[in-house]
């Protein structure tokens, strides 16, 4: 948020907006760019696109500054250790609180550490469907899943749509 002029404006999670045809090619690269691009280069991008939509006139962006929610630390957590080994004890250890303090922040922040994990691996999971062309039961391994159908299963609750028909949706190249 360097350059970003900081105001009194609350801080939601998140702003709703008309997707210009800047944005989209600008978000459709940043996801493109992850499939290719090293991990460390993720964040200025990210600052790209918070820049564009502040100079485009989106003021609200600058709401989301701040000190990351527990739920963001842990879901990078997730991401991080690729859903593999991580126990409320290891949760607990790496962002130095008791389960009953991570418990009652997760809980004022509306969510818990299962909610967090399913999102982390739902969304990645939508990642995978939009940047490979990996089978869908490979997709839902990477995403910790035991099965594919457990998996469609859970893509379907939350997205609305399985990942074949979000496949099919997918533009060409």
């Amino acid at each position: 948020f360097d350059g970003i002029p900081v105001g009194g404006i609350d801080k939601p999670d998140f702003f709703i907006g008309k997707a210009t045809p800047v944005i989209k090619k600008c978000l459709q690269q940043f996801v493109e760019s992850i499939a290719w691009a090293p991990k460390s280069i993720w964040p200025l991008r990210k600052k790209e696109i918070l820049m564009l939509l502040y100079h485009i006139g989106y003021k609200e962006v600058i709401s989301m500054m701040g000190k990351p929610k527990i739920s963001h630390q842990l879901h990078d957590l997730f991401h991080d250790q690729n859903f593999h080994g991580i126990t409320i004890e290891y949760i607990c250890k790496r962002l130095a609180m008791s389960e009953s303090t991570l418990r009652r922040k997760l809980k004022s922040e509306g969510t818990s550490v299962l909610e967090v994990k399913d999102r982390a691996r739902l969304g990645l999971g939508l990642h995978l469907l939009q940047t490979t062309r990996d089978p869908i039961g490979l997709i839902a391994e990477k995403c910790g899943y035991h099965s594919p159908s457990r998996f469609t299963k859970r893509f379907k609750g939350h997205f609305g749509l399985t990942p074949t028909e979000l496949r099919k949706t997918k533009m060409t190249d």
